[in-house]
């Protein structure tokens, strides 16, 4: 590197660049920004249970320890009222079929602005193709609220409506007017040449999929989309997903890590002995394990990939893994807990927790991280999920020791920028010049390592 010595204070930037570095700086100190969002609220699961009845929260060690309601809430739900244009309306506004102003709700974890429905609209259903071609097209044509950019929520932002602490299952005091019924998404069905679509049925939660000509409700959405799966393979048996902060196994519980691949097979266990199995895990070096909730699973799923809807980076069975979800929409259905389907992308109950599925856990944590190869790959990461706009298409992570250390860089052409860390600096290059952005160390204990 020809300028030794590049300091952030000393840098002359355009304005622009300033406030670009201002930006980051801010984000870098305060660990968070009001418009970073997350791709999933919590489930809203408050109380637990054992294989049939509610119960008492165990302690740690206790039988049925580990269940959603015990690692909540990580991210409560929470929501705002909006007028025309986005307005900001109080919690007490008064909705549009009342007299009032209120027509849109923000999720405030996902950054998502839904559609209220009404009086007028609740009770209207269509075929999935009318769904965006009459419903959303009537929509954007009109610019309800404001807006043109509406649009047929995709199943994970659908499904993160489903609230988990029981009916109603939608939050009616956010989303009024809604019916027990199933909600078209965007998502088709994950095989070839297939002529189903995927939906939500909030009479129950589940996720499964309708005949593209079949019927069903609409709830339209706009701004978006949350931050989407971003995984990085640490190479020690460990996955994370950027986007979500969570670790996972590579493996399915049962199978050990040997010579940087999963081998053995994968075990079934009933709901009680998945938690169990979850809570006594230890794995590269983390004791800390436990089964995911239903959002937190549903977040693996892939609807990109074809006939086993998970990133091939997993080693998994096509086949159902719990969650650590009870089932709490009825008090006599609580002997069934929520699992998920990486075979089809579907979110179902099937049969009781004495059932036997696969298991993968998870962890809060980060990657405790080793090389700098590994630490570059996770800072690179970050930037472009924070400025997308600038750091995109990049050419893949690149080495060189063209000045006698090792410099780790990502170039992005479309802006002619390039990231890069040098000597335990992050820098980023734009026109012509090397500008600080940071020691790896501190985008590290940004990132909560």
């Amino acid at each position: 590197m020809k300028n030794a010595n590049i300091a952030a204070k000393s840098q002359a930037m355009f304005l622009f660049l300033f406030l670009f570095h201002f930006l980051a700086a801010l984000t870098l100190s305060t660990h968070a920004q009001a418009s970073t969002y997350y791709p999933f609220p919590d489930t809203g699961q408050t109380k637990c249970y054992d294989n049939e009845l509610e119960i008492t929260c165990p302690s740690p060690g206790q039988d049925f320890y580990g269940q959603d309601a015990q690692y909540q809430p990580r991210l409560p739900r929470s929501y705002t009222k909006l007028g025309q244009g986005g307005t900001i309306l109080t919690d007490d506004a008064l909705h549009v079929d009342d007299g009032g102003q209120w027509i849109m709700t923000r999720d405030n974890v996902t950054g998502l602005i839904w559609e209220v429905k009404t009086n007028a609209s609740k009770n209207d259903t269509y075929n999935w193709q009318n769904a965006k071609g009459v419903f959303i097209a009537g929509l954007n044509s009109s610019s309800f609220g404001g807006f043109s950019d509406w649009r047929l929520p995709d199943i994970k932002e659908l499904s993160s409506l489903a609230n988990a602490i029981g009916p109603p299952l939608f939050n009616a005091a956010w989303f009024p007017k809604n019916l027990s019924s199933g909600y078209w998404s965007s998502t088709g069905y994950p095989f070839p040449n297939d002529h189903r679509a995927l939906r939500v049925d909030f009479n129950s939660s589940v996720v499964r999929c309708l005949y593209k000509l079949g019927s069903g409700h609409v709830r339209a959405v706009r701004a978006g989309p949350p931050p989407q799966q971003n995984l990085v393979d640490h190479g020690d048996g460990t996955v994370t997903d950027m986007a979500t902060g969570l670790m996972w196994q590579n493996c399915s519980y049962g199978q050990t890590w040997n010579d940087g691949q999963c081998t053995g097979d994968a075990v079934t266990r009933t709901w009680q002995q998945a938690l169990e199995a979850a809570e006594n895990l230890n794995w590269a070096g983390y004791s800390d394990w436990r089964l995911p909730n239903r959002n937190e699973l549903h977040s693996l799923v892939d609807y990109t990939q074809i006939n086993m809807t998970i990133d091939p980076v997993f080693a998994s069975v096509s086949s159902s893994y719990w969650s650590s979800t009870t089932n709490a929409y009825h008090p006599l259905d609580t002997h069934r807990a929520w699992l998920v389907n990486f075979r089809n992308g579907q979110v179902d109950l099937y049969s009781s927790k004495s059932a036997s599925f696969y298991v993968r856990a998870v962890r809060a944590g980060k990657s405790k991280t080793g090389s700098l190869m590994e630490k570059a790959e996770l800072i690179f990461a970050e930037a472009e999920r924070l400025y997308p706009e600038w750091f995109f298409s990049g050419t893949g992570i690149r080495t060189s020791d063209r000045y006698e250390h090792l410099m780790i860089y990502q170039e992005y052409p479309e802006r002619n920028i390039f990231l890069l860390t040098y000597d335990g600096v992050v820098y980023y290059h734009f026109q012509g010049r090397y500008h600080y952005w940071f020691t790896v160390e501190e985008w590290l204990k940004y990132l909560g390592y």
